[in-house]
């Protein structure tokens, strides 16, 4: 059995209108945001073998205030590939390509991909979470999809949307 956990960037800064869209930093909001969220992951036990983050500068921002919550060493792939997806089949190759024999995996990436992903794949669990991922995938929020299937990430694929937690809902 598969957990994947999708994670979409905290609330990143417009702040700087210099800044190209890959290196805009976490405002305020966002660094509180994750960091709450990796509290919770490390409450709830939710840590991941593999940790698969875009290169994108707020995705890494994310991921960095995640680790000090994690007691045990996991490993982490940054890659261009999540940042330049513009598909959900572009997450799920990257998945394919960088899963191997995990069984937890984190995905932190971007929307609209992000949201779309969860969508295609998220087909069973509580009608409410479901209604709730679908309707907005805010910055920082986690979805956990549990694939019971061996063939997880195929493209007939159906995962249980185990929890979808918004940042606003952790403080």
């Amino acid at each position: 059995m598969h957990h994947l956990f999708l994670l979409r960037h905290a609330k990143s800064s417009w702040a700087n209108p210099e800044l190209e869209d890959f290196d805009r930093p976490l405002n305020a909001r966002g660094q509180k945001a994750a960091g709450l969220m990796g509290a919770y992951l490390a409450q709830e036990k939710l840590i991941p073998d593999i940790i698969l983050c875009s290169a994108a500068a707020r995705t890494r921002e994310t991921l960095s205030r995640l680790l000090p919550f994690f007691i045990h060493d996991v490993e982490i792939r940054i890659t261009n590939a999540i940042y330049h997806a513009r598909h959900p089949d572009d997450y799920r190759d990257i998945l394919l390509e960088h899963s191997e024999a995990s069984r937890k995996i984190m995905l932190i990436g971007h929307n609209p991909v992000m949201e779309d992903f969860a969508r295609q794949y998220a087909k069973q669990g509580s009608a409410d979470l479901i209604q709730q991922m679908n309707n907005k995938f805010p910055t920082g929020s986690l979805a956990e999809i549990e694939f019971p299937d061996p063939d997880w990430i195929s493209e007939r694929a159906s995962g249980i949307l185990r929890r979808f937690v918004p940042p606003r809902s952790l403080g």
